[in-house]
Order: C-alpha cells, then sequence, then structure tokens
C-alpha cells in the first residue's frame, strides 16, 4: 500500500468514525436539532474558524518577517490554512510539521529555520493552552462550583507543563539529543555521509531554535497575542453553538473541553484526532447534555473545526504550493 493509499484510507476511517458517533449518540434527531439551530450560529461557526486563519496569517508572515523573509499576507494566509490541513490528515504533529516545512521553505526558509520556527509556534501555543485552563479553571469554580470533578483541571494542568517542559528540554538539549542519535546511526549501519548530513541539519536546527528563542520581549509579545487571537476564535466556536442550540452549559467549561480534545487528538492514530476526540467530547459533556443534543453538538463542532479544515484548509494547502516559488 502506498503513501497515498494510506492517507486517503486513514482518512475515510476518521470522517466514518467522526460522523458515525455523533450519529449513533443523537440518531435520526441529529438533523432535526441541526434545522432548529440558529442560523447566526451556523453562520458564525465557520466564519470564527476563517478569522482563526485570518489571524494565524498575519503570525506566520511575522515569524518569517523576523527571519528576514518578507512574503504577503495572502501568501501567509494560505501557509497558516494549508498548514492546519496538513495537521488534520495525519496522527499527532507528525502531518502537520510536514505541511508547515513544505510551505515555508517553498517560501525560502532553510528546513532547519522552518522546524525552528514551527518549535516557538508550539510552545507560544501551549503557552496560550496553559493560561486558558487556569483562566477556565479558575472561573468555573466561580461559576459552576462542585459540578466539575476535580481530576480533570487538574489532568489538564498537568499535561500542559509536561508538554510545555518537554518542548523546551528537547530544544535545550538538542546538542545531547543529536550526538545520541547519530551514534545510535552508526550502530545500526547508516552511512557515514548521511550521518554527516544529519548532523550538520541538526546543528542548523539548533543554532535556529536558540535565535527564535531569543527573540527581545516585545517581538514574542506581539506572537504571543497573535497565538491567543487564533486559539480564542477557535475556542469559541464550541460556546457558540452551544447557544445555538439553547444549552446551558458554562463557557469556561466548553472551553475546557476543547482544550482537552486537542490534547486527546495528538493521541489518535487517525487523522483529525478521530474516536480519541469523539470519545473525550462525549464523556467529558455527557453529564450537561442530553443524548440526542450531544450528538448533534458533536457534528456541529467536528463540521465547524475538522471538516471545514479538509475543505477549506485543502484548497489553501493547494493554492500555496502553486503560488509560491
Amino acid at each position: 500500500m502506498t503513501g497515498r493509499q494510506r492517507t486517503v484510507l486513514g482518512l475515510g476511517m476518521a470522517l466514518a468514525a467522526s460522523l458515525g458517533i455523533p450519529a449513533w449518540l443523537g440518531g435520526s434527531q441529529v438533523f432535526l436539532h441541526i434545522g432548529r439551530t440558529a442560523p447566526w450560529a451556523l453562520v458564525g461557526a465557520p466564519v470564527l474558524m476563517f478569522l482563526a486563519w485570518c489571524v494565524n496569517g498575519l503570525r506566520v508572515r511575522y515569524l518569517l518577517a523576523i527571519n528576514r523573509h518578507s512574503i504577503s499576507y495572502a501568501r501567509a494566509w494560505l501557509i497558516a490554512a494549508g498548514g492546519d490541513f496538513g495537521g488534520a490528515l495525519g496522527p499527532g504533529l507528525l502531518t502537520g510539521i510536514g505541511a508547515y516545512v513544505l510551505l515555508t521553505t517553498r517560501a525560502g526558509l532553510a528546513s532547519f529555520t522552518a522546524v525552528a520556527l514551527f518549535t516557538l509556534e508550539k510552545l507560544l501555543d501551549l503557552s496560550v493552552f496553559f493560561a486558558t485552563l487556569v483562566v477556565s479553571i479558575t472561573l468555573l469554580a466561580w461559576l459552576a462550583p462542585g459540578h466539575v470533578p476535580w481530576y480533570i483541571p487538574i489532568t489538564a494542568v498537568a499535561l500542559s507543563t509536561v508538554l510545555l517542559t518537554a518542548i523546551g528540554l528537547g530544544a535545550g538539549c538538542a546538542r545531547t539529543i543529536l550526538r545520541g542519535s547519530a551514534g545510535l546511526m552508526g550502530h545500526v549501519g547508516v552511512s557515514g555521509k548521511f550521518r554527516r548530513r544529519w548532523l550538520r541539519w541538526g546543528l542548523g536546527f539548533r543554532r535556529d531554535v536558540r535565535r527564535v528563542m531569543a527573540q527581545p520581549p516585545h517581538r514574542l509579545a506581539v506572537l504571543l497575542t497573535l497565538a491567543a487571537g487564533y486559539w480564542s476564535c477557535r475556542f469559541a466556536i464550541l460556546p457558540l453553538l452551544a447557544a445555538g442550540l439553547g444549552l446551558s452549559v458554562p463557557w469556561p467549561y466548553l472551553v475546557l473541553v476543547q482544550v482537552l480534545a486537542v490534547f486527546a487528538g495528538q493521541l489518535s492514530v487517525l487523522p483529525g484526532g478521530a474516536v480519541s476526540v469523539e470519545v473525550l467530547f462525549a464523556l467529558l459533556l455527557a453529564p450537561w447534555i442530553e443524548r440526542e443534543m450531544l450528538g448533534t453538538l458533536l457534528l456541529l463542532w467536528r463540521a465547524s473545526v475538522f471538516y471545514l479544515t479538509l475543505v477549506g484548509g485543502g484548497v489553501a494547502f493547494a493554492g500555496a504550493l502553486g503560488r509560491v516559488r
């Protein structure tokens, strides 16, 4: 089976799961509830996703500008939306980083510089997640005291802390990791030429990671603000849809569910975090929402985030490949 066939198969399984689980939860009532959803919610959810890409386009353009690569905002928007499409095609961060590197290297960046910028983006995203979790948990303690099990916020904060620490340590210990990997390659019979190329690439990555992490505070503040704007648009989608369905779930809890869904999606072997995202979503919201409405909300949310990324992000990805030299 070729790589393309595996991608198509995985995507088909992911779509089947992300459609099948809401249908199993809500049955035939799902489509009735969708028809009764407030029009402003049905329109507003994809608009928020589009706005998220607009903000992320600003982040991509700013990141490349501080690395002396000037591109138009339209091209940066295509890279931002196309990068999300790449991330939705496979498990974890693997396809996401591949798409990001492909699109930014076509814009003139070296591959190790692209990976360094991707690393900085993920650190900023995790910082936003951490702050979002703290704010959400604080508001929940005030708005819905005693309604949220204690282990949910603790698990969320612990995951953010572990991931932030892991990425930070990985970037800081790059030299040790490179030496160890080169030694391992030698033991398994990898050619010396490839090992030397790997070391040169790794040293370039290490140098660029240090350089991008050493940006002046005002630049990091701009990047952090843009990251917060991107995720604010995305995290506003679920509360908007819940309001459109007339559900009374505290919005900080809905934001918390989405943050945990992002983490759960990294654990799935299917595109878009299929199955793990749906299962977590259902487990966390089942105590708050009736089964039929839960299936409806899940389907609308996945349509606004996952399906829209596959369609709109896919068009942007193709456009980015066609527009950049």
